[in-house]
């Protein structure tokens, strides 16, 4: 039970705000939650009722070393000189965006840990430098969450890992890095090294592996399993109702299931990017225009 009382929890990612991946966002979400929940549960086992005192969750996240590397995850208008400038931001985003104050507050919410990294350019991802387990006192390695424990165990200085280090942990799988290999070039001969090399390290350093999709590559059978454990905001199915009631009714009144010429209308929030299957897209519309003489 991963929220039992007393327990410490870690969530360690590959991504920080304001890179806005899911990397970045479903964590600091995941985190801020099981600290809400975290204190629930240790307030209603305490002798006042009361809040317990102690920060019991602390997110992990990269701190990009180069200005360069901050520039270009994060723009010109997002700048931080230190790890309390971007601390803050996040903070500033939990609390507004998200509406999670209390999790937000610096003294009692959410906790915080920077590891230092860079970026590689090739890849487009982040990667620690040096020993980021180490960063975590021992008294403190209660319950892990690797959020993509392939990529934060692809380059990692040696040392004990994170199964042996924590009591328990967890592995959540975010990204196809097999599928993302097979498109490139040279992918004939990396996707497989990839698939070999993802599953030796969750294999080692998870107790327990979910992946958020079947499509994925099995890791290690015996430990995995899918479940979909970022949900969906609420404010994509506001946005959804929104566009849905202007869609379907008129002056409070349900007058057609479609459009007035029977057509139907959806919404659809994605990523432009050709890594996110953006070339399959394009087949696909220069299908549906050679059937149907028009664009989707």
């Amino acid at each position: 039970d991963l929220t039992r009382p007393g327990r410490k929890i870690f969530v360690v990612t590959t991504a920080s705000l304001p890179w806005f991946t899911g990397t970045a966002v479903n964590p600091l979400l995941r985190a801020a939650y099981l600290c809400r929940k975290l204190r629930e549960i240790n307030s209603h086992n305490s002798t006042t009722g009361e809040p317990s005192e102690g920060q019991w969750v602390t997110l992990v996240i990269p701190w990009l070393e180069l200005e360069e590397d901050r520039l270009e995850l994060y723009g010109s208008d997002n700048q931080f000189a230190n790890q309390t400038a971007q601390e803050q931001y996040i903070r500033a985003w939990l609390r507004d965006e998200a509406g999670m104050p209390d999790e937000a507050d610096e003294e009692s919410g959410l906790r915080i840990l920077w590891y230092p990294s860079r970026y590689h350019p090739g890849l487009k991802s982040i990667f620690a430098m040096g020993d980021l387990i180490s960063l975590i006192p021992e008294e403190d390695a209660d319950v892990v969450v690797l959020e993509e424990p392939e990529h934060l165990n692809w380059y990692r200085a040696p040392g004990d890992g994170w199964a042996k280090k924590f009591q328990y942990s967890v592995g959540i799988v975010h990204t196809n890095y097999v599928s993302y290999a097979s498109s490139q070039y040279h992918g004939l001969w990396t996707a497989p090294a990839i698939a070999v090399m993802s599953s030796a390290m969750i294999r080692a350093y998870c107790h327990k592996v979910i992946k958020l999709s079947g499509v994925l590559q099995s890791f290690a059978p015996e430990k995995e399993m899918v479940s979909n454990v970022h949900g969906v905001r609420s404010d994509f199915l506001n946005e959804g109702r929104r566009r849905g009631n202007e869609t379907l009714f008129k002056d409070s009144i349900v007058e057609t299931a479609g459009d007035a010429d029977g057509s139907f209308q959806a919404y659809f929030i994605g990523k432009l990017l050709w890594a996110k299957g953006l070339d399959k897209m394009l087949e696909l519309e220069d299908f549906y225009r050679q059937v149907t003489g028009d664009y989707f």
